[in-house]
């Protein structure tokens, strides 16, 4: 590292700092070349509010680097052993009011109204100093109160989204990306606490109204994904995650709703025909859910339940009277159909029912016997390729009319079977 020449380190220190924010200049100041016309100002804290980052070895780092007469401001998270991730969309807001009324303006809310964005105009022309000192105390402020506290009170309010300036959602994306690049771990434990210190400090209507934003820039789905904890896993998806939990890990939310009866009941209400239709296949969805979704709006949703392998007899029973066609052919399919309603479903009107019952590898051989004489060849073709199907009645069906009857009749006789 060059030398610092007098007259630089004598120019910063006129410029104040020092006293207002304990800026040594001579500690921040690493000069690139021998005249120092080219520098950078760099200060690093400690995260002590985030003891998880803190663990990790990470500081948080203010930066300014001073280029051919240009400032360009970098928030770096550094590893002692000298890695780092980095955060280069940092601007410096100028304010042109008294201290007291800006202070005033930031108590009233009304920040908004009175930001205005410099791009496609002059930019304000500060020396590198100025930029070190507001991002100094930005970032000094950070390590104060810590990350996960910032970023939790920031949708306090509302969307962070909005904000003109501060930590707003820009700013906290870069700063999650860039901590990811050096302490992925870390940031997962990060990202863990924060949702159960939401989940504790605000009531469930809060949480849910707020998820997606939140989801967003966390990424608490994904994290549950792949923490594969049923406990984290639940309160995400009570939260309003389970969508896209369901598209991510298909396997660890099916055994969290094995695990968790009130989960399973919270998700059977949600908004989301495409969760209620998950909540309905599963066979751990306890029998209360099931009744719960037998009447629910949507058609996917009651076949998913008639689907059911431990959907119980009376409530398939209902099922049977539906009036989407497709519902009561999930019925007919279902190997715990009883005997009863499976030859009640053999006289349906829709051949397709009537087919999904000649299939069904419980349907009695005297209902089978029924559906062989059945007026559409495709019940007839399902009754001759069900491998339980006796085989007089197999020799039977290979004398019939339809060459798709008979040639399926003729392989499963080949074939064998157990009547």
């Amino acid at each position: 590292m060059a030398k610092i020449p007098v007259k630089v380190l004598e120019q910063l220190e006129a410029s104040g700092g020092r006293r207002e924010f304990g800026i040594d200049w001579k500690t921040v100041l690493k000069c690139k070349s021998d005249d120092c016309k080219d520098y950078t100002l760099e200060e690093c804290f400690d995260l002590p509010q985030d003891p998880e980052l803190q663990e990790a070895g990470i500081m948080v780092c203010a930066r300014v680097l001073y280029e051919s007469g240009k400032s360009r401001n970098r928030i770096a998270f550094r590893k002692q052993r000298g890695e780092e991730g980095v955060v280069k969309c940092t601007h410096t807001a100028v304010c042109q009011m008294p201290v007291d009324e800006a202070t005033g303006l930031l108590v009233s809310g009304n920040v908004a109204e009175f930001a205005k964005s410099l791009e496609g105009n002059r930019e304000v022309d500060l020396p590198p100093e100025e930029h070190f000192k507001a991002l100094r105390s930005y970032v000094a402020g950070i390590a104060d109160m810590g990350i996960t506290n910032i970023v939790l009170a920031s949708y306090e309010g509302g969307d962070p989204g909005e904000l003109p300036f501060g930590f707003n959602a820009l700013m906290q994306k870069q700063v999650m990306y860039a901590i990811e690049d050096v302490a992925p771990i870390a940031l997962d434990s990060v990202k863990t606490k924060a949702f159960w210190e939401l989940k504790e400090s605000t009531t469930q209507e809060w949480l849910e109204s707020r998820f997606e934003l939140l989801d967003e820039r966390f990424n608490f789905a994904k994290l549950a994904c792949k923490l594969s904890d049923p406990g984290f896993t639940s309160e995400v998806m009570l939260a309003g995650g389970a969508k896209k939990m369901i598209e991510e890990c298909f396997d660890t939310v099916w055994e969290a709703i094995a695990s968790d009866s009130v989960l399973a009941e919270h998700l059977a209400k949600d908004n989301d025909w495409d969760v209620r239709r998950f909540v309905a296949r599963n066979p751990s969805t306890p029998p209360a859910v099931l009744e719960q979704l037998i009447g629910d709006n949507d058609w996917a949703v009651r076949k998913s339940v008639a689907r059911n392998p431990n959907t119980p007899p009376a409530f398939l029973k209902q099922l049977t009277t539906d009036e989407i066609f497709g519902v009561r052919v999930a019925v007919a399919k279902n190997t715990n159909t009883p005997p009863a309603l499976l030859e009640q479903l053999a006289r349906d009107e829709s051949w397709n029912v009537r087919e999904a019952v000649a299939r069904n590898n419980g349907t009695p051989s005297a209902l089978l016997e029924q559906l062989a004489r059945d007026e559409s060849w495709n019940v007839r073709r399902a009754v001759a390729m069900n491998n339980i199907t006796p085989l007089e009645l197999l020799e039977q069906l290979i004398r019939d009319k339809n060459a798709d009857v008979w040639r399926a009749a003729k392989i499963t006789a080949k074939m064998g079977n157990p009547r």
